[in-house]
């Protein structure tokens, strides 16, 4: 086996057995160009959730102010 073939199965094992979690990655829908309330914006969005897997997730290194929601960084 190759150096990058182990590395990869390596880091794929790590994510599994330490922090094998599932997230939602949430991303707005594709607009209608034809839709009259797409283009004025009266339209409500529509958004799609992509699932993640296997995520490592961990809390960013910055410390959160005061009325800011925590930051997360995600390894997948």
């Amino acid at each position: 086996m190759t150096e990058a073939i182990c590395a990869t199965r390596a880091a794929e094992v790590l994510l599994r057995t330490m922090a094998g979690r599932s997230v939602m990655l949430r991303i707005p829908a594709p607009a209608v160009a034809a839709d009259v309330t797409e283009q004025l914006g009266i339209a409500t969005p529509a958004f799609q959730d992509l699932p993640l897997a296997p995520v490592a997730i961990s809390k960013a290194r910055a410390t959160a102010a005061e009325g800011k929601a925590a930051k997360w960084e995600l390894l997948v």
